[in-house]
């Protein structure tokens, strides 16, 4: 059973000394709400940092999901097409790599508006979110 509370120790009635491939970790996904979460937030970053240096360990792939991009900037909620071009967006990144040791290209934004003008650019932002979580973990897998 999982415990959130407690970490999973060889004497558990549920730990596999030699998991096969179906029992391991792929990816390490964290979910950010980028209007709620803030890079200067230290007890929350630093359990995620500790997960992140866990899976770093491990040689677990990781990603961080940003959603409610639109709260960071005017800019991005004008036009969900300008996320990658906004300079608040990019120092929102910059902060959370640092703060989380996640690679900026492993930040992915995510819109959470599906309904108007720009679902279709909504929908792609999650796409590449998706086949990049997918293809860290094929490549996790071949190695």
């Amino acid at each position: 059973m999982f415990n959130p509370v407690k970490a999973l120790q060889q004497c558990d009635d549920f730990y596999r000394k030699d998991p096969c491939v179906d029992h391991k970790v792929h990816v390490v996904v964290c979910f950010l709400d980028a209007k709620s979460a803030n890079a200067n937030d230290s007890t929350v970053l630093q359990k995620l940092k500790e997960m992140m240096d866990a899976a770093t360990d491990l040689g677990i792939p990781h990603v961080a999901i940003v959603s409610h991009i639109d709260h960071i900037s005017a800019q991005i909620q004008d036009d969900i097409k300008k996320v990658f071009c906004s300079q608040d967006f990019q120092t929102e990144m910059e902060k959370f790599s640092a703060a989380l040791g996640i690679p900026p290209n492993n930040i992915f934004p995510v819109w959470n508006h599906y309904a108007g003008a720009q679902e279709q650019e909504a929908h792609i932002l999650l796409l590449e979110a998706f086949g990049s979580m997918l293809s860290l973990g094929d490549d996790f897998l071949r190695v």
